[in-house]
């Protein structure tokens, strides 16, 4: 019985109710991870209360699902002799200190997404990018695609009367825009400033995300893993899929153009480059193993391409 389904206070009051079991369910450690996602996949059709219809299916919490990430110094990338599954590209580990910025708590849902289609106009470079459960993490979008969502988010949160602060103050006077992560902001935001493997520790769990040991086999509702939250909170950052960052990786797979150390002013955070360039992404996918799930993981796609692995993750940053 869908919500629309329902006639009448009574027919509301049960949808509500059992909404609200189901969330429970699918934050529930007591339960496994493939039946949590069971759950999580009921309630997205419907219709989930943790987001809000109103405000483009945006979270239902009092900074819309913006998670600040404070200013300091972060250990990226891996160390070969404290980490053995370190690929080459993940060397050396070394300090960065980035500025303070939010990231969002989730990836971009099918809701959301569908939401921005919708309300802009924006054609999708892959109609598949429409279809799906709508608490499940979008996928089929291309770089170009992903960017085009935060342009007109920064535009809706920049008019909008129900922005709070102190993000409102931000992006109407400070000039801070919704964007894409660079793969320095990705990262801290995954592992935190003390370098761990995972965002919850150094060993791999599938009680903690949805990779290939998890057994789930596709995407899962967003937040049904609880207990992989990082240390500033942020979820579903190991697993799921993919997400795009703003990063520059190269014209192809061979030809890494930025290597590290990271340094965000050496041209790689630049947001104009051939259509055929590649861009970092970072997390896994529902489908890797533990060691493709790690924080430090990098990897790439050609920013036109799209795939039934890749989403994205929004951030919220002042001016380069």
């Amino acid at each position: 019985m869908g919500p629309h389904r329902a006639r009448g206070v009574l027919g509301r009051d049960l949808v509500a109710r059992v909404q609200q079991r189901l969330v429970t369910l699918l934050r529930s450690s007591a339960l496994p991870p493939v039946q949590r996602a069971a759950a999580g996949s009921t309630l997205g059709s419907l219709g989930d209360p943790r987001f809000r219809a109103e405000a483009w299916s945006l979270p239902a919490e009092p900074l819309l699902g913006w998670v600040e990430i404070p200013a300091g110094p972060f250990r990226m990338g891996s160390d070969p002799g404290q980490d053995a599954e370190a690929y080459e590209n993940e060397q050396p580990q070394h300090e960065v200190v980035l500025p303070a910025y939010y990231l969002a708590r989730y990836p971009v849902t099918v809701a959301q997404w569908r939401a921005f289609v919708q309300a802009s106009g924006h054609t999708p470079r892959d109609a598949d990018s429409l279809q799906g459960l709508a608490n499940h993490p979008v996928m089929w979008v291309s770089w170009h695609d992903a960017l085009a969502y935060c342009d007109w988010l920064t535009a809706r949160l920049r008019e909008w009367s129900g922005t709070p602060e102190p993000l409102a103050y931000l992006l109407r006077h400070e000039g801070w825009a919704v964007t894409l992560p660079s793969e320095a902001e990705w990262e801290k935001a995954a592992r935190g400033a003390d370098g761990r493997r995972y965002p919850w520790g150094e060993a791999p769990d599938p009680n903690r995300a949805n990779y290939n040991d998890t057994q789930i086999g596709g995407t899962s509702p967003v937040g049904c893993f609880p207990g992989g939250a990082s240390p500033y909170g942020l979820e579903d950052m190991s697993g799921n899929v993919w997400e795009w960052t703003r990063s520059i990786w190269g014209p192809s797979y061979d030809k890494m153009t930025f290597a590290y150390p990271y340094r965000s002013d050496d041209g790689r955070e630049q947001l104009q480059a051939a259509d055929d360039m590649s861009r970092v992404l970072r997390g896994g996918a529902f489908w890797l193993d533990r060691q493709d799930v790690r924080c430090a993981r990098r990897n790439w796609s050609v920013a036109r391409f799209v795939d039934l692995n890749i989403g994205f993750r929004v951030a919220l940053a002042g001016p380069p």
